[in-house]
């Protein structure tokens, strides 16, 4: 996992490649510093969720059905804690060549 250091509420977004993370009709986010309901989170329709509780971030690959799918899981720790929204978060288009 990416670790990501001093990140500004106030001025940082977080950028996804819309190729790698297969998201293309906006970012569904939840965050809990609970970690009983992030692990629900893993059963729902949300791209995005964040572990208020130890910064862990993590993509939902496969929808509703249980964990993370095959290319999902723990993708990137925020150091120092933060309130992260939806609009912490930007999809992009990445050319590889």
């Amino acid at each position: 996992a990416d670790i990501i250091k001093f990140f500004d509420t106030d001025e940082d977004s977080i950028l996804l490649d819309e190729s790698l993370f297969y998201i293309y009709d906006g970012i569904e986010f939840e965050s809990s510093s609970r970690k009983r309901k992030v692990k629900k989170f893993s059963e729902s329709n949300n791209h995005i969720v964040y572990n208020e509780a130890n910064g862990h971030l993590y993509y939902n690959d496969n929808g509703e059905d249980k964990g993370w799918g095959e290319y999902g899981g723990l993708f990137a720790i925020i150091k120092g804690g933060a309130e992260l929204s939806a609009d912490h978060f930007e999809l992009v288009q990445y050319s590889y060549s």
